[in-house]
């Protein structure tokens, strides 16, 4: 096969697309025109101390595999803490990030991003608590044991509330799930 540096597009007919040749880089989220948002990994030119820096940018990359110039995603937001979740047909992207960049829980948002990157809109999204990471004791077979036997053993601090996926109903309304 020709190797490709983590998309690849095929034909109806199952054969690799040859003309779909992208840049590296890891997938957020298929538009539904066809156009694809990316993560790159890069290292940056060399910086007045003589090292470089490791940097992600967020591109949009058009149907036929080029990065889209018309796109700039927000610099105010970390890409790294940034769950892409939704497209709408109109352009509009749906995403949970952290504003003011800290990570703090109360500064979780949902982030309508117009077509081009812009912020149309923050909605303050913070759920209440953190995920915990369960311990279910199991027998010898590797069958968890029944509920009424043990009691879950918390472990750990859990992670930072995030928002996992989010669905448009009717109406306008939005339908959000989080840890």
């Amino acid at each position: 096969g020709q190797p490709r540096s983590g998309l690849a597009r095929f034909q109806a007919d199952g054969t690799l697309d040859p003309a779909f040749v992208p840049p590296a880089g890891d997938l957020l989220l298929a538009l539904p025109d066809g156009r694809l948002i990316l993560q790159q990994r890069t290292i940056s030119p060399t910086l007045e101390n003589g090292f470089h820096r490791y940097v992600t940018p967020v591109v949009r990359l058009q149907a036929d595999g080029r990065i889209d110039s018309g796109f700039a995603f927000p610099p105010q937001l970390d890409a790294a803490k940034t769950n892409w979740l939704a497209a709408m047909p109109d352009g509009r992207m749906l995403i949970s990030g952290f504003e003011p960049d800290d990570s703090r829980e109360e500064n979780l948002k949902l982030i309508w991003l117009g077509a081009n990157g812009q912020i149309l809109t923050m909605l303050p999204a913070a759920f209440t608590g953190f995920t915990r990471h369960i311990i279910l004791p199991m027998d010898a077979t590797g069958v968890a044991l029944p509920a009424d036997l043990v009691i879950p053993i918390p472990i750990g601090g859990g992670r930072p509330n995030i928002i996992d996926a989010a669905q448009l109903l009717t109406g306008g309304r939005l339908l959000v799930a989080g840890a």
